[in-house]
Order: C-alpha cells, then sequence, then structure tokens
C-alpha cells in the first residue's frame, strides 16, 4: 500500500513538472528569445529575378551635358545644356527656333556643337559679331577673317572645310590651288579649283572673301 501511495507521488510530481515546463516554454515563445539567431533578408529590390522577384535596378549615371551659348535671329537667346554630339540644329531647337528673317541659309545646321562655344545665327543681309567667330561659332560655321567671312587667301583647310559644299577634299584642293597659284584675285576665281562648280560656289559667294591678309 505504501508503494503504491509513493508511485502515485511520484506520477503526479512528474506530471507537475511536465506542465512546468510546457509552461515556461509557451512563456518564452510569446516573448520571443533574444539569443535567437537574426536572419538577414533581403529586401525585394535585392531578390533575384529567378527566385520570383525583382531583381536590383541598374544604376544609371547622368550624362555629363555641354553648355552652349546661341543668339541672334532666335526665339530666346541664352545659354542652354546639350548633349555631346549635338549639333547646332539642335542648340537652334533649344533656343526655340529661328524668327522671321533669319538667314539659316548662312549657317551650318550640321555642325556639331562644343561645350563652352558660342553660336550666332544671323538675320539676312547681317554680318555676324566676331565676338561669336572666336569660338568657331560662324555661320556656316567657320571663323570669319574680313568683316565675318572666310578669307580664301589665308584660312586652313580645316575652316574652309566647314563651308556648305566644302569638305575635306576640296578644302585642300582650294589650299593646292592657291600654293601653287598665288591668291585667289576674285572669289569667282573659286571656281578654277578641280571639284568647285557653279553650284558650290552660289553656295559659298555669300559667306567668303579674299585679300591680302
Amino acid at each position: 500500500m505504501n508503494v503504491s501511495i509513493y508511485r502515485q507521488a511520484a506520477f503526479i510530481a512528474l506530471a507537475a513538472l511536465a506542465g512546468a515546463v510546457i509552461a515556461t516554454a509557451a512563456i518564452l515563445l510569446s516573448q520571443g528569445d533574444g539569443n535567437a539567431p537574426i536572419q538577414i533578408v533581403s529586401s525585394p529590390a535585392e531578390v533575384d529575378a529567378s527566385t520570383g522577384g525583382s531583381a536590383a535596378p541598374p544604376l544609371i549615371l547622368p550624362s555629363e551635358d555641354i553648355q552652349v551659348y546661341i543668339s541672334g535671329a532666335v526665339q530666346d537667346p541664352g545659354v542652354y545644356p546639350l548633349r555631346p554630339g549635338d549639333r547646332l540644329v539642335d542648340a537652334l531647337d533649344a533656343a526655340g527656333g529661328a524668327i522671321e528673317g533669319a538667314d539659316l541659309n548662312r549657317v551650318n545646321l550640321a555642325l556639331r556643337v562644343q561645350d563652352e562655344g558660342y553660336y550666332y545665327i544671323p538675320q539676312e543681309g547681317e554680318t555676324p559679331p566676331l565676338a561669336a567667330t572666336d569660338t568657331s561659332a560662324v555661320a556656316a560655321g567657320a571663323p570669319p577673317v574680313d568683316g565675318g567671312l572666310v578669307n580664301l587667301n589665308t584660312a586652313s583647310a580645316d575652316v574652309l572645310s566647314t563651308l556648305p559644299g566644302i569638305g575635306p577634299v576640296k578644302a585642300q584642293a582650294i589650299v593646292s590651288y592657291r600654293q601653287q597659284n598665288g591668291p585667289f584675285a576674285s572669289i569667282e576665281e573659286i571656281t578654277a579649283v578641280t571639284g568647285i562648280g557653279a553650284g558650290t560656289y552660289e553656295k559659298i559667294r555669300d559667306l567668303v572673301a579674299v585679300g591680302d591678309r
């Protein structure tokens, strides 16, 4: 009889101990375990696309722009940001386009603009200011010599090649001609250069000059 009472007391003690353990575990789970290992979870932007998430967007650096000044016969003269490789026509568009009376036939709109360049759009019958031409921003894209005009007797092949209808080959032909025959006596003499006909002459006649300088 004493043995039976002992066994019963031992069973009750074990049951009470088990209950205490279960109760303690429940409390710990409800409060959280401060010693539990920290799990690092990637942000949604860093989840690889193969797992069903979205990959982090690539870093896109802004392209460096250039600043050009355009004035003259344009709607809104001023300094405008452009992209490397842009041309004078892009600068003209940035300035709101040309105004009525602008002489675009004297301007090389295909000219690539340069950072810090000054580009001038002349009006009909107007001579571009020398300040604009100091930065190679001339009408027709060439630095002027005589009152805003390109001197056929002194301009380099690089300058001559910027005239409408005159590329590097014809520009070098002009230089070779004056080296062999002396300075041009008149603008019309340009048609004596190989490859330059009446059509090209009409394009450049108002943009060039001759002289001893």
